[in-house]
C-alpha cells in the first residue's frame, strides 16, 4: 500500500508551483506589453482601400501570354547557335537577293557569332550607306558585348560626318508548322521591332539624340542568309545600320 505525502511536503509542492506560475505571468506581461514604447505605434494604419487593385499599366494576362508567345516563336525559329542543321558546312549561304549594301562575304562566323560588323569601306560621303550589323541570340534583342562596340563606333561615325541613322530590325524566317504564317510573320515583326529599339537605346547611351535615330522592322521577309544553317538563321537575326545624309 503507497504511503501519501506528509502534509507540510504536499503544502511545500504547492506553494512551489503557485510561486512559478506567479513568475511566468510577470514574464508574458513584460514581453507583451502592447504597443506601448514601440516607435510610431500613435500613428494611424493607412488607408488600405486607396491602394489600387494592380499597379497601372500592367499587362493583362492575355499581353502578358501574348510576350511569351513572341520569344517562343522565334527560339523555335533555328537550331542552337553554330551548330548546323543540314550537311553543308559551317559558312553562311548568301539568300538569293541580297538586301541593297550588304556583301555576304565580308561578313564572317565570328561578326555572326559575335555579335556584330562594321563595315570598314564606308564611302566618305555615303547616301544611305550600311554603316554596321547587329546580329542577336535566338528569341533575344539584347545587345552583345561586340554589338556595343560596333555600336560605339557607328555613333562616333555619326558624330563626324552628321545625318541620320537607320536603324532596321529582321527576324529568321524558319516557323514552327503549328502557327498560322500570318500570325507568325506578325510575331517576327515585333521581334525584329525590338531587336531596332535596343539598338537605338544603346546608341542613345552613347549621347546620340533621339531625332538622330529613325528604326523600322522587316521582320523574316528580308533574308541576308540562306537559313539551310543556324548559322545562316543566325545570320539573319540582326540590325542593319545606315547612315542617311
Amino acid at each position: 500500500m503507497q504511503k501519501g505525502k506528509p502534509g507540510w511536503a504536499a503544502r511545500l509542492e504547492t506553494a512551489a508551483l503557485a510561486f512559478a506560475l506567479a513568475g511566468a505571468m510577470t514574464a508574458c506581461t513584460a514581453i507583451d506589453s502592447g504597443p506601448e514604447g514601440i516607435p510610431g505605434a500613435e500613428r494611424p494604419f493607412p488607408n488600405l482601400a486607396s491602394v489600387p487593385e494592380r499597379p497601372t499599366g500592367y499587362p493583362a494576362a492575355p499581353e502578358r501570354q501574348a510576350e511569351l508567345d513572341k520569344l517562343a516563336l522565334d527560339r523555335a525559329a533555328a537550331a542552337p547557335i553554330g551548330v548546323a542543321s543540314a550537311a553543308t558546312g559551317t559558312a553562311p549561304q548568301p539568300a538569293p537577293a541580297l538586301p541593297p549594301g550588304i556583301d555576304a562575304s565580308k561578313i564572317g562566323e565570328r561578326d555572326i557569332l559575335g555579335g556584330g560588323w562594321l563595315n570598314a569601306e564606308l564611302p566618305d560621303r555615303p547616301s544611305r550607306a550600311l554603316a554596321g550589323l547587329i546580329f542577336f541570340d535566338n528569341g533575344s534583342s539584347r545587345l552583345k558585348p561586340k554589338g556595343k562596340d560596333v555600336l560605339r563606333a557607328v555613333a562616333a561615325l555619326q558624330r563626324e560626318r552628321g545625318g541620320v541613322l537607320r536603324l532596321i530590325g529582321h527576324a529568321s524566317g524558319a516557323l514552327s508548322g503549328a502557327v498560322d504564317p500570318a500570325e507568325g510573320a506578325a510575331i517576327n515583326r515585333r521581334v525584329a521591332q525590338r531587336r531596332a529599339e535596343s539598338t537605338a537605346v544603346e546608341l542613345r547611351r552613347l549621347g546620340l539624340a533621339s531625332d538622330q535615330i529613325e528604326i523600322g522592322s522587316q521582320g523574316s521577309q528580308a533574308p541576308a542568309y540562306d537559313e539551310a544553317t543556324s548559322l545562316g538563321e543566325a545570320g539573319n537575326r540582326r540590325v542593319e545600320i545606315y547612315l542617311e545624309l
